[in-house]
């Protein structure tokens, strides 16, 4: 039976290993913290979404930007698109699973609004469908695009997913606090 103190010594050292692998992402983290920013700030807003755990994710950064995080501040517009599970089934058996988010992009985004993808592992096909979608609503290509593939890249590189899904949500806290 292995030492459960050998196991937390390496949980902890892969886990720091993998925050601090963040610091090769800082110029996207910054750059997006800068969109979602920018965004909010024009009153209009943002669209998440993600698969998997990362939908919870999804959840979990609209939620904090609507109600609060850190400080009491005006709520911002932040609409998870996992949440309804009557609009995600209709438009799975309707269109299938590669439309579920692109078809809400194409109800809910107008331009000047963003949409997030969080994802542990690869982007997924609907994803990509999704960012199409909204290059055509708001005419210009998704910003968070770059960082995506570069933290993809990063994950690759990892160890273990598991240290990699502690660091998306580490990231996710970033941006709340860096532009609210």
């Amino acid at each position: 039976m292995p030492d459960s103190s050998s196991i937390l010594d390496q949980a902890i050292n892969g886990s720091i290993e993998t925050l601090q692998s963040l610091k090769k992402l800082e110029p996207e983290v910054a750059r997006a913290a800068d969109f979602i920013t920018d965004c909010l700030t024009k009153r209009s807003k943002l669209l998440v979404c993600g698969n998997g755990g990362s939908a919870s994710d999804a959840a979990h950064f609209a939620t904090e930007l609507v109600v609060r995080f850190a400080k009491d501040r005006p709520a911002y517009p932040a609409i998870c698109l996992t949440g309804d599970g009557g609009l995600l089934t209709a438009a799975g058996n309707d269109y299938g699973f590669d439309e579920i988010f692109a078809r809400q992009v194409a109800a809910f985004g107008v331009p000047g609004d963003l949409l997030i993808c969080l994802t542990r592992k690869r982007i997924s096909f609907f994803f990509t469908l999704s960012a199409r979608r909204w290059s055509r609503v708001s005419r210009k290509s998704n910003p968070w695009r770059k960082a995506m593939r570069r933290a993809a890249g990063t994950a690759a590189t990892t160890d273990s997913l598991r240290f990699f899904q502690e660091t998306v949500a580490f990231a996710i806290q970033l941006p709340p606090l860096i532009c609210c």
